[in-house]
């Protein structure tokens, strides 16, 4: 674990030096100049970055959880804490992409236990109120016809063939419908 106060000197950088860009873990300083080199470093250890401190470049902590920041959708994470959010699989020991979660990543194989439990839950709810399809016309919002999931409707404007909720993997039909009103008012002539 990265302590939060760290402060490490990375030598060779000169003071004037203030253009610095992040890639991955890459600290890259003068990325586009003209007039100056690029140059690049690697953190000495994960979980760190390079920055600006009273005119010197220093290694510091960029961890979330290292720093007890509190911060979602961290960039930087130290070794200790690139691990799953549910079991605690480090990043490096697994085979397939995680889910991304607002502290750090969830691995395949636990999103994809928790989206069948979700799954099984929704649908016995659904069941135990008698959920159908009728319960899903003319609404304010797109509810599932098999789960009666509420489908966030965002960019949704035309109908739509072969939605696939969420939640439950049903694929269904959105048909969208719009109303039209008028309004009238005696014209007004000008002399």
């Amino acid at each position: 674990m990265i302590d939060k106060n760290t402060r490490i000197p990375i030598p060779g950088i000169p003071k004037e030096w203030t253009n610095l860009t992040r890639i991955g873990d890459k600290c890259v300083w003068n990325k586009g100049s003209l007039n100056i080199p690029e140059f690049s470093l690697m953190p000495p250890e994960r979980g760190l970055y390079a920055k600006r401190i009273d005119e010197d470049w220093f290694w510091v902590s960029g961890c979330a959880k290292c720093n007890e920041s509190g911060e979602k959708w961290s960039y930087i994470v130290c070794e200790k804490h690139d691990v799953c959010v549910s079991c605690g699989t480090s990043r490096v020991s697994l085979m397939e992409m995680p889910w991304g979660h607002p502290d750090g990543f969830m691995c395949r194989t636990c999103h994809d236990f928790q989206h069948e439990a979700a799954k099984s839950n929704a649908l016995a709810k659904a069941k135990a109120k008698n959920h159908s399809e009728r319960d899903c016309s003319y609404m304010d919002e797109i509810i599932c016809p098999c789960c009666a999931t509420v489908i966030a409707s965002d960019d949704i404007h035309e109908s739509t063939s072969g939605m696939e909720c969420n939640v439950c993997d049903a694929k269904f039909d959105l048909e969208v419908e719009y109303s039209v009103s008028y309004t009238t008012t005696k014209a007004r002539i000008e002399s």
